[in-house]
């Protein structure tokens, strides 16, 4: 066979003239009359050619061409044509290539999905697999719910699926879970895939992870002992609650939560033990509270808040009362407590309508004094105050 280290040091005697055209562009032949080995093969060269390998007027390769005295302008006209077809192969491939690099890139780079109609999977990036800790074979098939988080209220699905449905786009913030049970949260981007009617077939998810930046607002807005929310957070959602209460309409209950004698509490169990109490107390008002217009807080000490639209005050009683009898359910031991043997709570409940012209520091006063009644009256129960 050609030996092509030999066949390479021929080629590079006039390696100038391939700069030289990749520059210019045209077509160089240089008359060289001399003989050629390339290995087991030798040729008695006359000419030496140098062409540019065009497509679309781009210069994308160049090609040397060693040739014996028979050739001719004929033989020119059909290598150029051969070029031209050579050309189209190499842009293609480039092409091919390109294509197939962007596609890995992507793969391995970017949380992406593809879902049928029904929700199930049908392409997943492995980035997405990574981030997830499943497997392609393990995603593709199963249906998107694979990943959802119970702490994911349902109606922002119902949002999300009601956008997609009618052709549009959806962007929003979701807490997905990890196959391992952990969680992370990815900023998503969902639309819609159309085929040429229009008619919506599937849909594509892309993701950015935003764990890390949840991570911390979720520190700046959480009590550390019972993971509820801080007084910081209520203030601000205290506030733009009410205002939308009272521009869309509806009723807002708001409820001032106090755990009866807890001090007393403190003094027979310890500190410890009262730490324990209240992350029971805090788990129960959290279960209370699913809606995604549902919002638990912690004020401070032994004070909770609670936070929620209703239909009807009747709605708002019936909640705070069953939060109520699930606290003492728990049957947390409590020997200082007047109202029961076991930690009870008692509750000062306002309700706000549209046409309260209440400030926020009011509202929560009335649901203080609310609550103050509630104690003087034997605790244990709960009091409703009305705008």
């Amino acid at each position: 066979g050609i030996n092509n280290k030999e066949l390479k040091q021929t080629l590079n005697i006039h390696e100038n003239l391939i700069s030289e055209n990749a520059y210019e562009k045209k077509i160089k032949i240089m008359n060289i009359n001399q003989k050629i080995d390339l290995g087991n093969v030798s040729i008695e060269a006359s000419k030496l050619i140098t062409m540019p390998i065009m497509e679309l007027e781009k210069n994308i390769g160049t090609i040397q061409l060693l040739l014996d005295y028979k050739f001719n302008e004929t033989d020119m006209k059909y290598l150029q044509n051969a070029v031209n077809l050579m050309a189209t192969y190499i842009s293609k491939k480039q092409k091919d290539e390109e294509a197939l690099n962007y596609l890995q890139l992507i793969d391995k780079n970017v949380l992406i999905s593809k879902t049928d109609l029904n929700g199930n999977i049908t392409e997943v990036s492995e980035h997405l697999c990574r981030l997830s800790q499943y497997t392609k074979e393990e995603l593709i098939g199963n249906n998107h719910r694979i990943f959802r988080h119970p702490d994911m209220k349902k109606e922002v699905f119902e949002d999300l699926w009601n956008t997609i449905t009618q052709g549009n786009s959806w962007h929003g913030n979701i807490k997905n879970k990890r196959k391992d049970g952990s969680y992370y949260w990815v900023e998503t981007y969902i639309s819609p895939d159309k085929d040429i009617n229009g008619n919506i077939i599937g849909y594509t998810a892309i993701r950015t992870d935003i764990t890390d930046k949840k991570k911390i607002e979720e520190i700046a807005i959480t009590d550390g002992l019972t993971s509820l929310y801080n007084k910081r957070h209520f203030d601000l959602v205290f506030k733009q609650q009410i205002s939308l209460s009272k521009r869309h309409g509806g009723l807002l209950a708001f409820a001032i939560i106090d755990i009866d004698h807890f001090k007393q509490y403190n003094d027979i169990y310890g500190h410890q033990e009262g730490d324990n109490a209240l992350k029971k107390v805090a788990e129960t008002l959290k279960k209370s509270m699913r809606r995604h217009t549902d919002f638990a807080f912690r004020l401070g000490g032994e004070e909770f808040g609670l936070l929620f639209h209703i239909k009807s005050k009747e709605d708002a009683e019936k909640i705070v009362n069953l939060v109520r009898k699930n606290i003492e359910n728990l049957k947390i031991e409590h020997l200082k407590n007047s109202a029961s043997k076991y930690v009870t709570i008692s509750a000062g409940l306002y309700i706000i309508n549209n046409n309260d012209i209440s400030t926020e520091d009011e509202i929560y006063k009335k649901a203080d004094d609310a609550l103050y009644k509630s104690k003087q009256n034997g605790r244990n129960r709960i009091t409703i105050v009305e705008a």
